[in-house]
């Protein structure tokens, strides 16, 4: 009976420890850490609840017109609490993994914030974790024109098409792209890239990298489209050619043909002088 209560009351101890240094944050540090704990835990992949463990260094900056600058790099820590437990007094910090699997987390945020309010933007988030790899990262397909993304659509459709392609694939990077103008708002266009599978099923809607990071374990997909475009919009003919292989099979050989079928393609729609592209 006694050991149980020196558990209980050593759980309190480092439960008190934990708020009360968070609560020893001023207001404006604390709602940093509060933007980070929200971003921490709006990720799927993160189970228990997190609480703040202790500042690395602070820096508060005054730039002028009741503006300034606030710096606050920290860690946070993981609990024995599931995530969203609203009542976290009584929870303690994991302390029985490695410590390569801790999850204790290094957060960087930058903020710009007026004496009344903090500013509605986070300049910079960086959270170390492996399960937090994607959470703030961009999105490679929101960078590309939206005639590229049309091709990009292209071959993801005829991709999930397959049955014996169970993951969903996001698009990672272009290795090459051409376009070239042959009048009347028409041009051709060729595409060369990468899609990578990741951790969400295929047929997922959300599919944003939050929500479906890439996986690691599995081979990208090489893909090359070409095609006509009137405007901002894909012509069916002459007809899209898509062609897609898993990376480890993808060889010169296939891609001289692809570049091959995409110049017959093109020159015959008028425009030879597209893809002088080396084969290499």
């Amino acid at each position: 009976m006694a050991a149980l209560l020196l558990l209980s009351l050593g759980a309190l101890f480092f439960s008190s420890n934990a708020q009360d240094a968070y609560n020893k944050l001023p207001e404006t540090y604390r709602k940093g850490v509060d933007l980070a704990l929200d971003k921490v835990n709006s990720h799927a992949g993160i189970q228990h609840h997190f609480l703040f463990f202790g500042s690395v260094t602070k820096s508060d900056t005054e730039i002028g017109f009741d503006v300034r600058n606030v710096y606050h790099q920290f860690h946070l820590k993981a609990t024995k609490c599931q995530k969203g437990t609203t009542d976290s007094t009584a929870c303690q910090f994991r302390n029985d993994r490695r410590k390569r699997r801790v999850f204790t987390l290094g957060a960087e945020l930058l903020s710009s914030h007026t004496r009344r309010k903090m500013a509605a933007g986070v300049l910079l988030l960086v959270c170390a974790g492996a399960l937090l790899y994607s959470a703030e990262a961009q999105d490679p397909y929101d960078e590309l024109p939206g005639l590229y993304q049309k091709g990009v659509d292209l071959a993801l459709d005829q991709l999930n098409a397959h049955d014996r392609v169970l993951l969903h694939f996001r698009f990672m990077k272009s290795l090459e792209k051409t376009e070239k103008e042959i009048g009347f708002g028409m041009k051709f266009l060729y595409h060369h890239f990468n899609l990578r599978p990741t951790t969400c099923a295929k047929g997922t809607t959300d599919s944003s990298p939050q929500n479906c990071p890439f996986r690691s374990d599995r081979p990208l997909m090489d893909c090359t489209v070409c095609y006509k475009a009137a405007g901002d919009q894909m012509e069916a003919t002459p007809k899209p050619y898509v062609d897609c292989i898993q990376k480890p099979r993808f060889t010169l050989k296939m891609k001289a043909a692809r570049l091959d079928h995409c110049r017959k393609m093109i020159y015959n729609h008028g425009a030879p002088t597209l893809l002088a592209v080396s084969t290499g």
